[in-house]
This record gives C-alpha cells, sequence and structure tokens, in this order.
C-alpha cells in the first residue's frame, strides 16, 4: 500500500478546511479575498467528520507546507489573506520604526 503524500491535501497552495457550518461565511470571504489577491487557495469542506473539536474552530487555514497558518470562526478576509502574504507585518514594521 502506498503512504499518501502531504501534497494530498493542499499541492502547492493554501488548504482552507471548512469543518463546521458555522465557518460557511468567512469562508466565503476568505476565498475570495485570496482570488482577488492572486493567492491560491483550496476549499476543502470537511463538514460532519468531527474535526471541529480537534481544531477547536470551525475553519483552519493550512499553509503549503502542512503548518496552520490560521484557526477561528471569523476574521477580516482581506487582513488575513494580506498577513499570510506578509503585506501586514511590512506595514506594522515601517509603522514601528518610523
Amino acid at each position: 500500500m502506498t503512504k499518501p503524500r502531504s501534497t494530498t491535501i493542499s499541492g502547492l497552495g493554501y488548504s482552507l478546511l471548512v469543518l463546521a457550518d458555522a465557518g460557511v461565511p468567512a469562508a466565503d470571504a476568505i476565498e475570495k479575498a485570496a482570488r482577488a489577491a492572486g493567492v491560491p487557495l483550496k476549499r476543502i469542506d470537511l463538514r460532519g467528520k468531527g474535526l471541529e473539536k480537534l481544531y477547536e474552530a470551525p475553519l483552519v487555514l493550512i499553509r503549503p507546507d502542512q503548518y496552520v497558518a490560521w484557526r477561528g470562526s471569523n476574521a477580516d478576509a482581506v487582513t488575513l489573506i494580506n498577513t499570510i502574504r506578509g503585506i501586514e507585518t511590512r506595514t506594522a514594521a515601517r509603522r514601528a520604526a518610523s
């Protein structure tokens, strides 16, 4: 039997795991923000599998290297996508240096 590769879930982009119905509206917004920013994002619907308790959140954003970038139930989608792209971090660093 062949072991599944880690790229089976996310491939070359981010993966947004939807673990509960409560996360669907925020998932829609995150998906839209990622598309607008050109960030590769794959939405994976895993509702009803009991994973919300494991992650303690209805949404989980997984980086391409399989680390959890974010988990929660609600977020400003544009800010979240900019943060994973490093844009918000650079802006905050510039403000701190001023």
